[in-house]
């Protein structure tokens, strides 16, 4: 499900950010607010042409998850949107729902959500409540649509880790994740930056960053030893260096094969500093912005896919694999992610993950001494441990492999929000 961004281009940056707000409110309670919709109507949603569905949608998030503007405000906009861009008769139908819904409110509350039937979870650890039922009777159901995620990854979480993570994780879902500063590498030099704020994270060397967008560019353009990332992230390559000199590893060339935007081969740069990396991606955008990232670095080569085989087949003493996976450890962070979680979607990933790792092998020299190291950002066994089994009887061996559960519900502070994560090191035998 491709979800696009609004153009906002022309818009002052407080107007964008607010139209970037009412995106992502949509976005991440899509459920929730469409099974309260159906309990507001005897028409069936369903069958709403996608214009209709889209201004209903944009509105409730608006009325239910936002406070800037008021409620009759936004219905008068929803309804003479509906009017202009699907048809006249929308009209009517609009403003008759969004009444409704206005009507089913009772209050917006501090207290956190009860799981009844009469009330939703909201990402400030609060809760909306209702003046009737608005979310199913069974169960499981109902956590699915107060928590904006699919019912059949509550059944398969409900399976793999039980009634009460399964809970924490959908909740979890709905945080509002804040920015996290790595400075894991800084060698205590000062972090200087007068327009930006930044506080303790729980996590040693992390901190959470939050200001104007320029001023951190203007910090990372400035410097090269910080970087945002998520302490679960951090996790899959901190202390490999460490790792390396125990084993008496001390690798010449490393490849990071689905680099992204980068921010693993910053680390690999500073846990290896003797080492060359190559960089490379499937996705022309990523790889223009790895160039532009590494070109006053002279340790890395950004290499197109296409010429990873040819250039670098059997040379690498280590490769970097930062598979695509389902996301389900950063759903609060991936909003869209969670729509495309399904049976087929996680086969196809989990075919793709194979065929990278077997696409690696060849990339390493045929003899001595090499490591993989894995990483996702799953928290599925198809995804994480079984890929590292598949390994295994490749013949390597595992140094380190550790799971990080995503942290957080709605409410915690946030100094103690992390990602979840999956990370594995492999020796050849």
């Amino acid at each position: 499900m491709p979800i696009g961004q609004p153009d906002t281009r022309r818009m002052s940056e407080l107007d964008a950010a607010f139209v970037h707000a009412i995106v992502d409110a949509s976005i991440a309670r899509w459920l929730t607010i469409e099974a309260i919709l159906k309990k507001c109507t005897d028409k069936p949603f369903a069958e709403f042409e996608p214009g209709l569905k889209g201004v209903l949608i944009g509105a409730a998030a608006q009325l239910l998850f936002l406070d800037r503007v008021p409620a009759h405000a936004i219905l008068d906009t929803a309804v003479d949107w509906a009017k202009t861009n699907v048809r006249v008769g929308a009209a009517g139908l609009v403003n008759a729902l969004l009444r409704n819904l206005t009507e089913a409110v009772d209050a917006k509350s501090d207290q956190p959500w009860d799981g009844s039937t009469t009330s939703i979870p909201i990402a400030t650890g609060g809760s909306v409540r209702f003046k009737r039922p608005v979310l199913a009777e069974d169960e499981t159901m109902r956590l699915a649509e107060a928590t904006s995620c699919p019912l059949w990854l509550i059944n398969r979480w409900n399976t793999a880790f039980g009634a009460k993570e399964t809970k924490r994780l959908a909740l979890h879902g709905l945080v509002d994740p804040p920015t996290i500063l790595n400075t894991t590498y800084t060698k205590g030099e000062e972090i200087i930056a007068p327009d930006l704020t930044i506080t303790p994270h729980d996590s040693p060397m992390h901190w959470i960053i939050s200001g104007p967008k320029a001023a951190m560019a203007s910090l990372f353009a400035k410097r090269a030893d910080i970087w945002v990332q998520d302490p679960a992230s951090t996790a899959s390559l901190l202390g490999i260096g460490d790792l390396a000199k125990k084993e008496k590893f001390a690798p010449r060339l490393i490849i990071d094969l689905c680099a992204g935007q980068g921010t693993k081969t910053k680390q690999l740069l500073a846990e290896f500093p003797t080492a060359r990396l190559v960089a490379t991606d499937t996705d022309p955008r990523r790889l223009e912005t790895l160039a532009e990232t590494f070109k006053n670095e002279p340790r890395v080569r950004v290499t197109p896919m296409a010429n990873i085989a040819r250039d670098h087949g059997e040379t690498a003493d280590a490769v970097l694999l930062d598979v695509p996976c389902s996301n389900s450890g950063v759903l609060a962070r991936r909003l869209e992610a969670r729509y495309r979680f399904e049976p087929e979607q996680l086969a196809r990933l989990v075919a793709l993950q194979k065929e990278i790792l077997g696409n690696s092998l060849r990339l390493l020299k045929r003899n001595g001494d090499a490591w993989i190291i894995y990483s996702t950002c799953s928290i599925e066994a198809e995804e994480d441990e079984k890929q590292v089994d598949a390994l295994k009887s490749a013949g390597f061996r595992t140094l380190r492999m550790e799971r990080v559960m995503p942290q957080t519900v709605p409410g915690d502070p946030a100094s103690r929000y992390t990602d979840g994560s999956f990370a594995a090191i492999l020796r050849r035998k």
